[in-house]
């Protein structure tokens, strides 16, 4: 595997793991905030981050490269808003799109087809998860009340 592709891919697995600690302060604060629906749906993307790392690493043991884990970098901790929480995470999750991209143009260009088609999946589901989260953002906007954001929160909940 290329030195530069073994990079990115390591970068990679750092911010998924730094998206993980962001989604669960996230989570924190919707729980010590009175929304545990959206606390609870908060934490299971973290634990989907965390997946991701493992599929990633996962697949750099598989090609014989030493993973090499970096240190991760402290989120935030406080958020202005219910609504705030979500528009944070869409905006997150566009710069997670982009990474995984750059990832798998290099790939494609490099002609590793095996990591070109792991991070196809990837390209893909982050479509799934910018959908999801524009929708949250969308029916919130559209009932931006005490009772929407709550009918929100047992929403999300029930999706977790």
């Amino acid at each position: 595997m290329k030195k530069e592709l073994v990079e990115l891919v390591t970068d990679q697995i750092n911010f998924e793991l730094e998206s993980a600690y962001l989604y669960l302060s996230m989570a924190t604060w919707f729980v010590e905030n009175g929304y545990p629906g959206s606390g609870k749906w908060m934490e299971k993307q973290a634990n989907e981050e965390v997946g991701h790392a493992m599929k990633m690493t996962h697949y750099l043991q598989e090609v014989n490269v030493r993973v090499l884990m970096r240190p991760i970098a402290a989120g935030a901790t406080e958020f202005p808003s219910f609504l705030e929480v979500f528009k944070l995470s869409l905006e997150h999750e566009k710069k997670v799109s982009a990474r995984i991209a750059k990832i798998y143009e290099a790939a494609v260009e490099a002609k590793d087809h095996a990591l070109a088609s792991l991070y196809l999946y990837f390209v893909n589901e982050q479509v799934e998860e910018e959908a999801q989260l524009v929708d949250i953002i969308t029916r919130l906007e559209k009932v931006p009340t005490p009772i929407g954001i709550m009918m929100m929160d047992d929403r999300l909940g029930n999706r977790a």
